[in-house]
């Protein structure tokens, strides 16, 4: 049954029958790569993927975090897509890993290799745009970009 939400922006569904959430990582070298994993595989089929999906504790997992990319390249694959950011506080992004990586928690839902790597962008832009010029044109862009 088509599920365009779903398919969208949680899982997608091979020919198999298979369902994949796809994967993110970051990395600030040499000391920082984000790439968390549960540390045994979940069971993505069909019949017990839509329990898994609940944000609750009892869907809570042991988690694994990956040393670097090169490590997570050989075990697994290229990566698809490399975004960079150029400007960015390292100080925030390091206080953030070190504090985020004690827990030691993976939830499909709600702390998971997506979420890891946006709560660690978002720590990381914090107050970046502070240092850029004051000028109504770099807000407006700022506001618009996609």
């Amino acid at each position: 049954m088509p599920r365009p939400i779903v398919n969208r922006y949680i899982a997608t569904v091979d020919a198999q029958g298979i369902i994949s959430t796809g994967h993110a990582a970051l990395e600030l070298q040499p000391s920082i790569y984000i790439s968390q994993y549960p540390a045994a595989d979940i069971d993505r089929s069909p019949s017990e993927f839509f329990r898994i999906l609940k944000a609750t504790k009892d869907n809570d997992v042991p988690s694994t975090v990956l040393p670097d990319y090169e490590k997570e390249a050989a075990d697994w694959c290229e990566s698809d897509r490399k975004i960079e950011f150029h400007h960015y506080n390292s100080v925030a992004l390091e206080h953030f890993w070190m504090n985020y990586s004690l827990d030691n928690r993976y939830n499909l839902t709600y702390r998971n290799c997506s979420s890891s790597v946006a709560y660690a962008l978002e720590a990381s832009l914090d107050a970046v745009l502070a240092f850029r010029s004051e000028r109504w044109r770099d807000c407006l862009r700022t506001l618009f970009m996609p």
